[in-house]
């Protein structure tokens, strides 16, 4: 058991020493550094478990854009390249520490963010288009954040890591609809790596009514 571990390295200190064996410096250095070596196996941090967690609420997507922080190590959205070609077209700009999400709507859209122990599956015929992302946690919190710098009560507590963010969008509307077009996202985290995005569904996108 852990918690006797320093008490069974020192008699095994003893039993090695011997009676005149070493002299009784030598046998004090022996004892204290197997003792040492007992502390550290007996106090070996415990790995900390993934808990899934789904939390349900709303982010202002000023300018058709909301966030997935590392809330200890938040990205720059304002980076060369952030809105690059291929977010455009992915709707799903990323950088070290964030992960964006281009809306249909400039204004309040309902956000779903949910942890998970392993890979989902893919809801392919409940949403019009499906993105997947890297996120690394420095610290073991992530957090959706409005746009411009709106953070939410939506966060969640995981294990720090490399992670897998799977954005699933409801619908995608082109034009400017500063009302709400119907859009809504759902954000799953899951251990994982991945270089880059990953589509899953591309959208067919449609003109507002």
């Amino acid at each position: 058991m852990p918690a006797l571990a320093p008490r069974i390295f020192t008699a095994a200190a003893f039993r090695c020493a011997g009676p005149g064996s070493l002299d009784r410096r030598r046998r004090m250095r022996i004892i204290l550094l197997l003792m040492a070596l007992g502390l550290v196996l007996g106090c070996r941090p415990t790995p900390v478990k993934m808990t899934p967690r789904k939390i349900t609420g709303k982010a202002y997507a000023g300018n058709h854009q909301f966030y997935l922080f590392d809330a200890d190590r938040r990205g720059n959205t304002a980076a060369p390249g952030f809105f690059d070609r291929e977010a455009m077209e992915t709707r799903l700009p990323i950088g070290r520490g964030v992960v964006g999400i281009m809306t249909s709507t400039d204004g309040e859209v309902p956000v779903t963010l949910e942890s998970l122990e392993g890979e989902p599956t893919a809801e392919m015929s409940a949403w019009a288009h499906i993105v997947e992302a890297p996120l690394q946690v420095s610290k073991g919190r992530i957090q959706i954040v409005g746009c411009p710098d709106e953070p939410t009560q939506v966060m969640v507590n995981l294990p720090p890591g490399d992670y897998i963010v799977r954005v699933s969008f409801s619908k995608v509307i082109e034009g400017d609809s500063d009302v709400w077009a119907g859009d809504s996202y759902q954000l799953q985290v899951y251990p994982g790596k991945i270089a880059g995005r990953r589509v899953l569904k591309h959208h067919a996108p449609t003109r507002p009514e």
